[in-house]
């Protein structure tokens, strides 16, 4: 079937014909119809992606949209219907959203023409200004006065009229005349640092990573003040004017203090050497908090010590345990291997290979829904010999722990029970139930005597009338509930 024969018989399925064999389709609208499908179909190759199971909407859905857009612009007695869209309606309401938004909004179609544009004049003119007008209102002389604020170039030696009307410029002439600030109206910006001032910044690098310097003792730097140097005052703990015994070290461009500082400084340098002869490296919160200086108040983040902190038992789980694995893949081979292992009939061994396939898309352990499947199954078929014979319940789980490289039973069992909630609504689980007459570890009569009452049951089978008309009525009333 060509495409032309494809797109009349979608054509065809989306409208209402009596007779289709009678149309014509080189005139009228369905050649309207046609053409505007054969134009959206091949657009929407290009912009629209869909899944291999939509595919087979796409020319119906372009055909819908054709004559919606018929219908809309010449024919409001068009009649058209998405009843033949071989897709779900929901679907076909979506897809529609989806095609009018990618062909409609984000690239417009120039092949559909509805109705005839108006024919573009011959005569008019290409550019816009007219007799020779600018694109600016203002004069490029101006502007460029007010973006640069220097007057344009001027021969040597002649006047113009129009000095008084020249911006004056507001470029200083000399780095003098420069603020110290910059002005309210531009943006801050970080300044520009100066070559001596990088070599600053590189000899305190320097000076904080010397050890040697930093371990100095109080002594040798107090010597070192006497013959001219300056030691930088901080802040210290106590709230005075206090050196630093980490971090003061001699520096040369504090040259400039005065010598009312300079004295202070010494003094308290000279008041802590006496407390204590001792390295920067041994000084701690202790031999600080002994120094009594009268009127400062104690720290109040000294005294706090450090909480202990709190240490968690953690297990790292078994590596090679199937069912703490995360995101595992398993192969449908896996499945069958594990199946056959347990001798599962070939019917069953198909359901539970389909059951894992839909399932195992959003599972966090795979091998978890994969092992309880499996157990499941097991009990339902070889019920009979577990009546029999008990210790069959614990060879089964014993193979599967071993199987799955779990640490105990318990493991599986948990894994049953998780499993069971989900299979008990599966059609396939509850035919496996009634053909191998196993509900729960009870057969099928004993759980329909368990429903119907207790009349059927051999404990109460010697009963007075009066508790046989009650069960009576009572059974009765319920089926003909049930009925109705």
């Amino acid at each position: 079937m060509s495409t032309n024969q494809q797109i009349q018989k979608t054509i065809l399925d989306v409208i209402s014909v009596d007779s289709p064999e009678d149309l014509n389709w080189s005139e009228g609208y369905l050649k309207r119809l046609s053409s505007a499908t054969t134009t959206l179909y091949n657009a929407s190759l290009n912009k629209v992606v869909l899944k291999p199971s939509e595919e087979v909407a796409r020319c119906h859905i372009c055909a819908f949209m054709a004559c919606q857009k018929l219908q809309e612009k010449s024919m409001p007695e068009l009649q058209f219907f998405m009843d033949n869209i071989p897709i779900e309606p929901k679907k076909v309401t979506h897809l529609l959203n989806v095609f009018k938004q990618q062909l409609y909004q984000m690239s417009p179609i120039k092949g559909i023409q509805w109705s005839p544009s108006p024919k573009k004049r011959r005569n008019q003119k290409v550019s816009p200004i007219k007799n020779n007008d600018r694109f600016t209102a203002t004069d490029p002389k101006e502007l460029r006065e007010q973006l640069f604020g220097t007057p344009t170039k001027r021969g040597t030696g002649t006047t113009s009229t129009d000095d008084k009307n020249v911006i004056p410029t507001t470029t200083p002439l000399f780095a003098t005349d420069l603020t110290d600030e910059p002005p309210e109206e531009s943006p801050k910006t970080p300044r520009r640092k100066l070559a001596f001032e990088e070599d600053d910044s590189d000899e305190d690098t320097v000076l904080t990573n010397n050890k040697s310097r930093q371990t100095r003792s109080k002594r040798a730097r107090i010597a070192k003040d006497d013959k001219g140097t300056k030691v930088k005052g901080t802040e210290s703990i106590f709230g005075g004017k206090n050196i630093n015994t980490k971090t003061a070290v001699s520096n040369d461009k504090d040259s400039d203090e005065t010598d009312e500082e300079y004295h202070s400084a010494q003094d308290t340098t000279e008041n802590i050497s006496q407390e204590s002869d001792f390295n920067d490296a041994d000084i701690t919160d202790e031999s600080l908090n002994n120094l009594k200086i009268s009127g400062v108040p104690k720290s109040k983040t000294s005294d706090k010590e450090p909480k202990p902190r709190r240490k968690y038992d953690y297990t790292p789980s078994d590596p090679h345990n199937y069912l703490t694995k995360r995101y595992a893949k398993i192969n449908i081979k896996e499945v069958l291997d594990l199946a056959n292992e347990f001798e599962l009939p070939k019917d069953v061994t198909l359901n539970v290979l389909d059951s894992f396939l839909i399932n195992t898309s959003y599972l966090l352990c795979p091998w978890q829904f994969a092992c309880g499947l499996v157990m499941n199954c097991v009990y339902i078929v070889f019920h009979e010999r577990r009546v029999k014979d008990p210790r069959i319940d614990h060879l089964i789980i014993a193979k599967m722990v071993h199987r799955m490289r779990c640490s105990g039973p318990e493991d599986v069992i948990e894994c049953m029970k998780l499993v069971k909630e989900a299979l008990t609504g599966e059609k396939w689980f509850r035919d496996l139930q009634m053909k191998n007459n196993y509900f729960d570890g009870k057969v099928y009569e004993e759980v329909i005597i368990s429903k119907l009452g207790s009349m059927l049951q051999q404990k109460n089978i010697l009963v007075t009338d009066e508790q046989y008309e009650v069960w009576k009525r009572r059974i009765e009333q319920d089926l003909s509930m049930r009925h109705t």
